[in-house]
């Protein structure tokens, strides 16, 4: 069964605004109904209910905009690695789709986590959302 980690969520969200800071952009806000999206995305996708993938991005992003009155784009990056594999920003700095929604125009954004298996041979699954709603 898939498990979150919600630490670890909140330990890659701060290392994506320490990022976004380096290149002197403002760091993302928080935003908790994207954080569940993509939570709930990375769960599907560790649970192999969809393959990993972006596989229902429209849907999300249409429904950051349906509970938000400033909406004006949002993008996502999915990452999955194994235990000692490096955390998500390092491999999403070397893809330049990846690295433009890190650095993007948008104003808020959540990482959600999820991960299965047991110490020795966990798989996790990594989906970050971002938005513009200002």
């Amino acid at each position: 069964m898939a498990q979150f980690n919600f630490k670890r969520e909140k330990e890659v969200f701060d290392q994506l605004n320490v990022y976004r800071k380096q290149h002197n952009l403002q760091p993302y806000i928080w935003n908790d109904f994207m954080g569940n999206l993509a939570r709930h995305h990375s769960q599907q996708m560790a649970e192999k209910r969809i393959p990993f993938s972006h596989q229902g991005i429209e849907e999300r992003l249409n429904q950051i905009k349906h509970v938000s009155d400033h909406y004006s784009g949002g993008s996502e990056n999915v990452a999955y690695s194994k235990p000692g594999d490096q955390n998500p920003i390092d491999p999403w700095q070397k893809s330049s789709g990846h690295n433009k929604n890190m650095l993007g125009n948008f104003s808020h954004g959540a990482i959600g986590l999820c991960y299965i298996g047991d110490d020795h041979c966990k798989e996790w699954y990594y989906t970050g959302l971002f938005a513009k709603l200002q």
